[in-house]
């Protein structure tokens, strides 16, 4: 389940901005929750006058962002993040200066962008596993409907390069994790489902690969979609496989990341046609409980003490089953507002400052604010009225389910111990579980284990999953037995 970063965004802007002025590299910088925040907003006129904007945001390792709807006047330019549910403001000051405000999650943040000649050039990370053409298997942009056509999906199908026109292919739908992502997954310039699916498919398979809603070539709205809608995308996506050509239905598998791993569950509990699963970092564990561990790990990550942590889940879990259990935010706010004063009774202050930055009326107010707001969205909502277990212990296909040892977002002791126990009547037969030393959640070999090091490690993918993941599927596949996998290790 991968964090949606404050500045996971990009624009490419349509709309004419301001004037000639406002072409050129814009310095921003910004306190929010006492981090000082800093990006570059890159501003071009287009031959055809309207302009583009990118954004860099260095300290995530994160350039050239890409955008979804601007609106503008001579006054202003508001411009939405759908994905992210984030507006960003503009308004002209002068040559050299814009001002603007940051809305997200509840927060109002004022800033100021003053324009500079030159960028400082930022050491851009090596991807080095990222896979670059020309490829030696075939690869097409796709785009095709759901049934109904309410959703356009814009996708990517590769294929061996065989010289049999007639061959049919065991063939594996990529399914992402939480928040918007493009169809490699894309998170600070990893793609770890393009290097997923070249390797597979260097090795016999035809892979397909999805846009989210609202992300790249698909349409829809994400901000008011749950984990059943997209369950459904990943079922029209795999109505669309079983028209290929190429494609053999009878050798048709899921691959699931996070809570992509659940919608595989989910799906495979219900269709008979899955010929396997394989699950990476998927949760288990109900929503209350994941989200605590969760937000355990990350107060700890952050220096907060242990202690202080634990002493935070009381309230934390109290508040979110009280958001998602009250329809209306006026009502949820004066309960969270309630459970609130009652838990900083109980401990200290510097725990209630550590854990939620709370420290007068006014911030209290603004935390609870954007708490409300959060988990207001349909998809938390509908996400916390799950139970996963139910979808695991009714997969009857085959099922390989990796876990890193180092992950702080899907904790591997919880969710394995508790798969173990909803599978122990299949395990033996269809039912493969492994916990990979020394990997995060994102399966990199990590050294701090830590969310801000996801960006700064090189490796996208360990080398050791793919080969697991090829080795596995040609062992429950007997079609193609005929084949040791490639050296995920080599430079083809």
């Amino acid at each position: 389940m991968k964090i949606q970063f404050i500045v996971f965004l990009l624009l490419s802007v349509s709309q004419a901005l301001f004037g000639q002025g406002y072409s050129g590299n814009w310095d921003v910088r910004f306190t929010a929750n006492k981090l000082r925040l800093n990006f570059v907003l890159h501003i071009k006129e287009r031959v055809d006058g309207q302009y583009s904007v990118t954004l860099d945001v260095p300290f995530q390792k994160a350039f050239n962002l890409p955008a979804t709807e601007v609106q503008s006047d001579d006054k202003s330019m508001i411009v939405l993040f759908k994905a992210f549910a984030l507006r960003i403001t503009l308004f002209p000051d002068d040559a050299k200066h814009l001002k603007g405000t940051w809305n997200q999650g509840g927060a109002n943040i004022p800033f100021d962008a003053k324009k500079i000649s030159e960028v400082t050039e930022t050491k851009r990370p090596t991807r080095t596993q990222t896979p670059v053409p020309p490829f030696p298997y075939n690869s097409e942009d796709i785009e095709y409907d759901n049934l109904d056509k309410t959703i356009h999906f814009g996708a990517t199908f590769s294929y061996p390069n065989d010289s049999d026109k007639r061959r049919r292919y065991p063939t594996v739908l990529l399914i992402t994790g939480s928040g918007g992502q493009d169809r490699d997954e894309t998170m600070f310039e990893h793609k770890p489902f393009a290097v997923l699916a070249d390797y597979l498919t260097r090795n016999g398979f035809a892979v397909l690969r999805v846009d989210d809603r609202e992300v790249g070539k698909t349409t829809g709205s994400l901000l008011s979609s749950t984990t059943e809608d997209f369950k459904n995308d990943a079922v029209a996506s795999l109505e669309y496989l079983k028209k290929r050509e190429e494609v053999d239905t009878m050798q048709l598998g899921l691959l699931g990341h996070s809570e992509g791993g659940l919608i595989a569950a989910m799906i495979a509990s219900e269709r008979k046609d899955i010929a396997y699963v394989v699950l990476l970092a998927s949760p288990v564990v109900d929503p209350i409980d994941l989200i605590q561990a969760q937000t355990t790990s990350k107060l700890v990550s952050q220096g907060v003490s242990e202690e202080k942590a634990l002493e935070f889940q009381p309230f934390m879990k109290k508040m979110v089953m009280l958001l998602t259990a009250t329809p209306d935010t006026v009502g949820a706010y004066k309960k969270v507002e309630s459970a609130f004063i009652e838990w900083q009774s109980q401990v200290s202050k510097s725990t209630v400052k550590s854990t939620t930055r709370i420290n007068d009326e006014k911030s209290m107010q603004r935390y609870i604010r954007q708490q409300v707001i959060a988990w207001n969205l349909p998809w938390n909502k509908y996400y916390m009225s799950l139970h996963p277990g139910n979808y695991y212990k009714h997969m009857s296909t085959k099922v390989l389910a990796l876990y890193g040892e180092k992950d702080i977002q899907v904790d591997p002791v919880a969710n394995v111990q508790l798969l173990e126990k909803l599978t122990s009547a299949q395990a033996s037969k269809s039912f493969e579980v492994k916990v990979i030393p020394k990997l995060n959640h994102l399966f990199q070999e990590c050294k701090k284990c830590s969310f801000s090091e996801y960006a700064d490690l090189d490796e996208t993918i360990s080398p050791q999953v793919l080969m697991i993941i090829v080795t596995w599927i040609q062992k429950i596949l007997p079609a193609i037995r005929c084949c040791t996998p490639l050296n995920p290790n080599t430079n083809y």
